[in-house]
């Protein structure tokens, strides 16, 4: 979750940390996505089944960074430009044919390589051109994580209240899909996503 949140996981359209100066708001803008990526309901429905499709190739790089230098055939087949071929994978992976985003003239071909695959349909790359909530600049990340921290707060206040009602401690063991244990595993991957934010703010050039 910390890997996919951000990057992959998101709205291009309503960055968090400028969808509102009010916190609340921004707390807001987070749940909607993370309620559409987790009920698959809404716009952004689609998100939760490119997940395991996202796992796959990002496991391929690593098994590509493991075979050696571009010399290693086994890797070259697979990266040839490991930029290249790795963001094509998540361009077509996050593309929904419903969505076209703008392309920019500027950003379209350059010599003896389109970039065209950059842009139209994809959702990761639409993020990519909208990312502000992963830099410092403006606290933007400190926002964006401020806002899916204090979501996983209430999912996990909403789990303990849950439990109390219950009569017993032990319910947080129960399964189902209200029940508390469930809500606490959802704060817990909520936080996770938050987290993503949280390392942007320590990341070097950011």
């Amino acid at each position: 979750m910390i890997a996919l949140a951000g990057d992959f996981l998101g709205n291009p359209e309503t960055p968090i940390s400028t969808s509102s100066t009010a916190p609340a708001t921004r707390i807001q803008t987070f749940n909607t996505i993370w309620n559409s990526f987790l009920f698959k309901t809404g716009p952004h429905a689609h998100i939760a089944d490119e997940i395991p499709k996202l796992m796959d190739a990002i496991d391929k790089e690593g098994v590509a960074a493991k075979a050696g230098g571009p010399s290693n055939t086994a890797q070259h087949a697979y990266e040839g430009d490991v930029g290249t071929n790795l963001l094509q994978d998540f361009a077509r992976i996050t593309s929904n044919p419903a969505k076209t985003y703008p392309t920019p003239a500027a950003e379209r071909g350059s010599a003896g390589f389109s970039r065209d695959f950059l842009f139209g349909t994809s959702r990761f790359t639409a993020l990519a051109k909208t990312n502000w909530d992963h830099f410092r600049v403006d606290t933007r990340a400190q926002q964006a994580y401020m806002a899916a921290h204090s979501a996983a707060c209430d999912k996990a206040i909403a789990a303990k209240t849950a439990a109390r009602s219950s009569g017993s401690p032990s319910s947080m063991s129960s399964p189902g899909g209200g029940n508390p244990l469930t809500l606490w595993h959802q704060a817990l991957a909520m936080n996770a996503w938050a987290d993503h934010f949280l390392s942007d703010m320590f990341a070097a050039g950011e």
